[in-house]
């Protein structure tokens, strides 16, 4: 089934807001226009909807709709609802409960008690600092996918000429979201290589549960490489 994906149409999410509250500065709603894109098919299911000779799926043509955004006067005119009150307290704490999860999910250092979690960064002013992407929950790939992917990924690399040892070590690299590669954009290039041919060398039926996941990572390395993350240890120390 195609995703939708939200996105405002380029340049006229906040001309529409803009105009709305020109002509009338206490508007409790404001028409944005949002353009609804729909993800293309996978090129596993495409080729292998070619190869039994059916039609291959294609993308849904996007359309635009005017979605009715609430403005921070119109929540104000329906905090007194009982109902709106506990709907905006299960957001807020829906988010909180994602960032606890997070911490104790985490790759590199899981939390393993209450009084590990760090509790600062459980703070409703902490979280609503936080980047849309850095929130937890921002993503719907789960540690299980990344784990079932690893274990796919890592049965395959042998053909690929890695020792056993050498697919664990890759496999666990992309387990963790390339943790220890976000400042290094030539090894990450190298590692989109090798999921390239991954992707190329393994089965459709193999690749379709781990559609999803793939398409994640190779954003993920598509980010880093572009933008690689500071390496806020040298920096600290090139400063002493």
């Amino acid at each position: 089934m195609a995703e939708a994906q939200n996105k405002p149409v380029e340049g006229t999410e906040n001309t529409a807001a803009t105009a709305v509250e020109q002509i009338d500065p206490n508007a409790e709603v404001v028409m944005v226009v949002v353009e609804q894109k729909f993800k293309a098919p996978r090129k596993t299911i495409v080729e292998a909807a070619i190869k039994k000779g059916e039609t291959p799926p294609t993308a849904r043509a996007p359309f635009s709709t005017r979605i009715p955004h609430v403005t921070w006067k119109g929540l104000l005119a329906k905090i007194d609802n009982a109902k709106v009150q506990d709907f905006i307290l299960s957001l807020v704490n829906g988010a909180i409960d994602n960032e606890a999860r997070a911490q104790i999910q985490d790759d590199e250092k899981p939390v393993n008690s209450d009084s590990e979690l760090d509790k600062s960064k459980l703070d409703l002013v902490y979280i609503a600092n936080l980047s849309a992407a850095d929130r937890a929950g921002s993503s719907s790939i789960t540690p299980e996918d990344l784990k079932a992917f690893a274990e796919t990924f890592a049965s395959a690399l042998p053909a690929m000429g890695f020792t056993g040892d050498q697919a664990k070590m890759l496999a666990q690299v992309f387990k963790s979201k390339f943790a220890a590669y976000k400042q290094k954009p030539d090894r990450l290039v190298q590692l989109r290589v090798l999921l390239n041919k991954f992707v190329d060398g393994t089965p459709p039926q193999t690749l379709e549960p781990h559609g999803d996941t793939i398409e994640y990572l190779d954003g993920l390395l598509e980010k880093f490489i572009n933008k690689p993350e500071t390496d806020k240890l040298a920096e600290m120390f090139e400063n002493m």
